[in-house]
């Protein structure tokens, strides 16, 4: 029977599970060394056992084809394991990469898959400003179908704006997004309203009240 594509991931990296994004190098351990037998009361020396050979250095970590494995669901119909793998692809060392193969994770029709591949680009976006990473997947997936998708698309999209170059995008995102970011002001969860004000005052420059909804639309009418 074929492995599971997380079978695959896990035997790729050689490791055992796997939580972040930062990249691991796992060694083995050389085996520990024979027991040494105690001395024999004869008054002939026994003879010396030959050391055990040195074990052979170890194989380099095989490349991982993550595009090939992910197989969202051609392959396998499990979202858990989707959902695995993009932690496990976090350990990739090529950032521009690991992007590349987060983002189509964005439409898995799971919303776990979704939640921990925005989750670990958004370990990117706010640590790794080298990487760069489009905004607009982020700024659709503000008015996603579950709260979930909502507030990891504006973490991620907060992590963008407040990179040192992040003033480039206030614009669009007022433009893409300032009517869903409005939306989003009006919900009563905290971690869809609260990540929707900071984003507002951070690309408006105000500081409306948050629950003043007629300044903040007034202030997107003349901004758009």
């Amino acid at each position: 029977m074929r492995p599971s594509p997380i079978a695959l991931l896990m035997m790729a990296f050689a490791l055992p599970a796997c939580g972040g994004s930062a990249a691991s190098e796992v060694a083995s351990a050389p085996p520990p060394p024979p027991p040494v037998a105690a001395s024999s009361p004869s008054t002939s020396a026994a003879p010396v056992a030959s050391a055990a050979p040195a074990a052979p250095p170890a194989a380099p970590l095989p490349v991982l084809r993550g595009v090939d494995v992910y197989g969202t669901d051609k392959e396998d119909k499990d979202p858990e394991d989707r959902g695995a793998a993009a932690f496990l692809l976090a350990h990739i060392k090529d950032g521009e990469k690991l992007v590349s193969l987060m983002l189509p994770m964005l439409n898995d029709p799971d919303a776990l898959v979704r939640n921990n591949a925005m989750r670990v680009l958004m370990d990117v976006a706010m640590l790794h400003h080298d990487v760069s990473i489009p905004l607009t997947p982020f700024l659709k997936a503000l008015d996603g179908p579950t709260t979930t998708d909502r507030n990891k698309a504006a973490a991620v999209t907060w992590g963008l704006i407040d990179r040192p170059e992040g003033t480039k995008l206030y614009a669009q995102v007022i433009k893409e997004a300032g009517p869903t970011l409005l939306k989003l002001l009006k919900l009563e969860q905290p971690n869809n309203h609260d990540a929707a004000y900071r984003i507002l005052k951070k690309v408006s420059g105000k500081d409306f009240p948050e629950r003043d909804h007629a300044a903040w639309e007034k202030w997107l009418a003349a901004a758009a």
